[in-house]
């Protein structure tokens, strides 16, 4: 299994838990708020409530960012876990694997592609010639396939 990088990793949980240290400092505050009463409360639990909303849906972004993305390989299918979909591709459907900044790329043989977000080669590999741990994912990737299979970077 191939995942976001360890540095990648480390600053999504750490996002996470920055967020959620707000979270609870928000209820705090908004207990405060609610006790005070008045005009004055009603405008600040409105924007307290709303401040909730939106690093709730930041510490989710970071989860679901730095997290989720994964590569799995098995026996007869590669597994692309990203953000916000999965997707199984057999091995004997896929034409094409390359390595590029949005990630890895593969190419089916019906014309259809998918990226995995999990590995990505920097542009800057690419224009030095350097080889990154996103070639080392598609080597690996690509020993698993049929014979006979066409590949490009």
């Amino acid at each position: 299994m191939w995942r976001v990088g360890r540095a990648g990793r480390v600053a999504a949980a750490l996002g996470s838990v920055a967020f959620a240290g707000l979270l609870a400092w928000i209820a705090v505050m908004m207990t405060n708020v609610i006790a005070r009463g008045g005009s004055a409360a009603l405008v600040g639990v409105l924007v307290l409530t709303v401040l909730t909303l939106l690093l709730g849906a930041a510490a989710v972004r970071c989860w679901l960012l730095g997290v989720r993305p994964a590569i799995t390989l098995t026996h007869d299918q590669v597994i692309v876990r990203n953000p916000f979909s999965a997707h199984h591709l057999r091995l004997t459907d896929i034409a094409t694997i390359s390595a590029t900044p949005g990630g890895i790329r593969f190419l089916r043989t019906d014309g259809t592609t998918t990226v995995a977000w999990a590995v990505q080669r920097s542009t800057l590999a690419r224009l030095l010639g350097r080889r990154t741990r996103a070639d080392l994912v598609v080597e690996q990737l690509r020993q698993a396939l049929p014979a006979g299979r066409y590949f490009h970077r």
